[in-house]
């Protein structure tokens, strides 16, 4: 198995993860249930892209991530959360 990114910020993280949520389907799961074989997906996103609790900037970072990855232009490492 190979990694997918390395190297990356902890935004970053939040912003690709999500982006593979949606690309390849993988919220499946149901919270609550037991896992089984039936019931082996994300059960929750990464993170909420319509929050109003979580600060601005932060927000945007992980919005920035994911849109970076979704564009096929994402940057490896370097600052931010």
């Amino acid at each position: 198995m190979k990694p997918l990114d390395q190297n990356i910020t902890y935004g970053q993280a939040r912003g690709y993860e999500q982006f593979y949520i949606d690309e390849f389907g993988t919220k499946t799961g149901v919270r609550g249930d037991d896992i089984s074989p039936m019931n082996r997906g994300n059960k929750i996103n990464s993170y909420d892209s319509n929050s109003t609790t979580r600060d601005p900037i932060r927000q945007q970072y992980f919005d920035d991530a994911y849109d970076s990855k979704k564009s096929g232009t994402s940057s490896k490492g370097g600052g931010g959360c």
